[in-house]
């Protein structure tokens, strides 16, 4: 039995290796051909099919018949692996034939198809524009308006298929539509597809249009509507927040009776639109806008400012931009000099609450170049907008405006969405308290505690009004400070021409005051006036006490910034000094102590750290409380409205 076994075995296995001997490598398909250029009857069909052998001699034979239209007989047959010639147009059947010196055979059969490739040869008119005109207010195109030459390689002109739609319209595959009408409502620009369809379903289309004018009585809606857009911007190229517009609106002809509107908008975001609605058609209009903006007249301004315009003045350090000098000229003399600088310490120094001449806020027309100097009588707070016979709802964009923070001389300010976001901040200088007894006068001296090198310097103490009374106070000019009997508040600021060497132990300013030893001891005041000082380098550094109530011993040179701006709107910021390397910890909770912040752990290093509150990340409005915890056991807290 086991003889016959094996002779089954190698009789199985040469079988399967003969039914397997003979292998197409080439793709033996379908083939799509386009007809020959300028022709419609004939294409150039080039095949060419390739097998391989396992039988010892490679040597293949070849023979392929062809089927021409597919209906079952045979045209054209040859013993060639490649055929190459001109075809019908239509489908024809080939069969190949694959044989080897072993007697393998091999064989595939597929359609090859000869066809139109060229669509419709199309030229359109590149638009019309026709008035609607009453009494039906509405007007017809016919396709054949558009197309200015029309032609195919094998369906003749007047069988070729047209069609039109308004663009975006694919309720049809291919359109029918012969003639398009517009109306009234349609007024404007109305973008159009026209399509062309040959004999063998090959499509072309180009794209068009149609303008349609409105003509009196053809209006769409009673009345037109005038839509004003534009952005706000600081002169330091950021977005304003929290502005309004002032507008107005008049008839100068064409209408009766007169329109007349004004409007009074205020927009929280820096770009806005501000509209005026039914307004007759027909009608002549004259537009007037121009923009406003509230806020304290101290807000962004600092003794720093004052450095900066004095260094203009006597041109140690001129200003370089325009904008720069009319925020310079709080005085609105057109020109930057000494009596600005008497304005602007007026309001630092809390003896005015207002600048005498000029808003807050001056809001203008960007300026061509804004690095051109003296360009006073160029600079305009308002535009004009001259309508004449009204046809259609208007959009007119460009009505931009830049914020002018005036008394902001050295335009440090951010101002996006709240108004004393500053920069620039060098690292904290701290200042220290001496009090000594003449009699029954108090000496308080506040002195540097290092070696540092000045441009100027503010800040505002908090007495006991209730039992202090200040005699005097010397170290700076007498209009540098200024004192508020009923709340206790004393301002005091200096600046110089050119930077000043303190060194440390020097009194910034000494202080004659009478009060009991049980009174309260001075303090900073923040909220009143940001203590901070001036450098040599042009850095904003900010002045703590280093001993005292501000800053108890056994904090161990950790000084704590209260968060600012409080309240706030969009970012307020919470700042840690380290003396040494720490880690903090930085935490925000609701009212009701649940955590909503992400616990925030940061390796601090030697220097100022900070911290913000994105309102992004908050609920909503209200009050929240932070804390900051430096090292294991010093810990800091407080709370931030946000509105």
């Amino acid at each position: 039995m086991k003889p016959y076994l094996f002779l089954i075995l190698v009789l199985a296995t040469n079988i399967s290796l003969q039914a397997q001997s003979i292998v197409w490598i080439s793709p033996c398909s379908d083939q799509t051909f386009c007809l020959n250029p300028n022709q419609c009857a004939e294409g150039m069909v080039t095949l060419t099919e390739k097998a391989v052998t396992s039988c010892g001699n490679s040597t293949m034979n070849y023979l392929y018949r062809i089927d021409l239209y597919n209906n079952g007989g045979i045209e054209i047959q040859m013993s060639e692996d490649t055929f190459s010639a001109n075809l019908p147009k239509g489908v024809h059947k080939i069969s190949w034939r694959a044989s080897d010196f072993c007697g393998n055979v091999s064989s595939c059969t597929y359609l090859i198809t000869v066809r139109d490739c060229t669509p419709p040869n199309l030229l359109c008119l590149n638009g019309l524009t026709q008035a609607v005109d009453p009494p039906d207010c509405t007007i017809a195109f016919d396709v054949d308006l558009f197309i200015l030459q029309l032609s195919d390689n094998c369906t003749p002109t007047n069988n070729i298929q047209v069609g039109m739609r308004r663009t975006g319209d694919t309720s049809e595959v291919f359109p029918t539509a012969q003639t398009l009408e517009f109306g009234k409502c349609d007024v404007g620009f109305n973008p159009l597809q026209i399509l062309v369809k040959d004999g063998d379903g090959l499509v072309n289309s180009c794209n068009t249009y149609v303008i349609v004018q409105q003509n009196t009585g053809c209006y769409c809606d009673p009345d037109g509507d005038l839509e004003l857009t534009g952005c706000s911007r600081t002169a330091n190229n950021t977005a304003l927040q929290t502005i309004r517009l002032v507008a107005n609106l008049v008839s100068t002809g064409g209408v009766s009776p007169p329109v007349i509107k004004n409007k009074l908008q205020a927009f929280s975001d820096s770009c806005y639109a501000l509209s005026f609605d039914q307004l007759p058609w027909g009608g002549s209009y004259l537009t007037t806008v121009r923009a406003e903006r509230t806020d304290n007249a101290v807000n962004g301004v600092s003794t720093f400012d004052l450095v900066t315009m004095n260094k203009h003045i006597l041109d140690i350090e001129p200003m370089t931009s325009m904008y720069q000098l009319l925020s310079s000229d709080v005085n609105n003399s057109k020109t930057v000099t000494t009596f600005d600088i008497a304005e602007t310490r007026k309001v630092i120094l809390g003896v005015s609450d207002t600048f005498s001449q000029v808003p807050a806020w001056r809001m203008i027309r960007p300026l061509a170049n804004p690095s051109l100097l003296n360009q006073f009588n160029a600079v305009v707070d308002t535009y004009q907008l001259v309508i004449n016979n009204l046809q259609q709802d208007l959009t007119t964009s460009g009505f931009n405006f830049v914020g002018i923070k005036m008394g902001d001389a050295n335009l440090s300010a951010a101002f996006v969405g709240d108004p004393d976001d500053r920069s620039d901040k060098g690292a904290p200088l701290g200042v220290y308290f001496d009090e000594k007894m003449d009699g029954e006068v108090t000496l308080l001296g506040v002195h540097l505690a290092q070696n540092v090198s000045l441009e100027g310097w503010q800040l505002a103490l908090q007495l006991d009004p209730r039992v202090t009374t200040v005699y005097d106070l010397t170290g700076v000019p007498p209009e540098n400070w200024s004192y508020d009997s009923e709340t206790g508040i004393l301002r005091v600021l200096d600046f110089f021409a050119v930077a000043k060497m303190f060194e440390k132990g020097d009194a910034l300013f000494n202080l004659r005051l009478k009060q009991p030893l049980s009174a309260t001891k001075a303090s900073l005041a923040p909220e009143v006036l940001q203590p901070e000082a001036y450098d040599a380098e042009g850095l904003r550094r900010t002045l703590f006490v280093e001993t005292g109530n501000n800053l108890p011993a056994e904090d161990g040179g950790v000084v704590f910034y209260p968060a600012k701006p409080n309240p706030f709107h969009a970012q307020t910021s919470v700042n840690v000094w380290l003396s040494e390397p720490a880690s903090v910890l930085f935490e925000v909770y609701d009212v009701h102590g649940k955590r909503i912040w992400n616990e925030y752990r940061k390796a601090g290093t030697e220097g100022l750290q900070s911290f913000d509150i994105d309102a992004v990340n908050l609920p909503g409005s209200g009050v929240y409380v932070y804390r900051l915890v430096v090292g294991e056991n010093r810990l800091f807290s407080g709370k931030v409205v946000h509105w």
